[in-house]
């Protein structure tokens, strides 16, 4: 159940029941649940407009071998205060040096870039970047920059679309 509605109904039911049986505490006590709620959906994260863009330093490399991963996230929309970036790294591939996952703040306009780099057998990856951003009662998502990654052996000369 979501947070937001959960304080909501505790605030209703206090504010009910302190109203009904005449009993200022209990009204006393539904204010702070009132002001978090308000102050909750005033900072609620908007419509999120970003733009991922993942840069691989190869597109095709062998098994074994590090490739840098750059993800660079453009912010074309309005301030988001709490921002949690997760690169998912597929399943048989390892993060070797950096991270994949970030939980930063972008201004408006604002453009942040890392690198991270991975290493991983013989086979074709795809990753995805998913982005939310969110506050204590709200919270956003979308998903971002699908890129493809091949580990091929040395002497393969087939033709992987990429």
């Amino acid at each position: 159940m979501r947070r937001s509605l959960v304080l909501a109904l505790l605030f209703y039911g206090l504010l009910l029941t302190g109203l009904a049986t005449l009993r200022g505490e209990l009204v006393a006590l539904a204010l702070p649940l009132a002001v978090y709620l308000l102050a909750g959906l005033l900072s609620a994260p908007g419509e999120m407009n970003l733009e991922a863009q993942r840069n691989l330093d190869v597109e095709r490399v062998a098994p074994g071998e590090t490739v840098e991963v750059r993800l660079r996230l453009i912010n074309r929309g309005a301030r988001l205060e709490e921002l949690a970036v997760h690169d998912e790294v597929p399943a048989g591939l390892e993060v070797v040096e950096g991270s994949a996952t970030h939980l930063l703040r972008l201004d408006a306009g604002a453009s942040i870039e890392w690198t991270y780099r991975v290493r991983g057998p013989r086979g074709c990856y795809a990753s995805v970047t998913r982005l939310s951003a969110e506050t204590g009662l709200s919270r956003r998502s979308v998903i971002r920059a699908i890129r493809q990654l091949v580990y091929r052996s040395r002497n393969s000369r087939q033709a992987i679309a990429g």
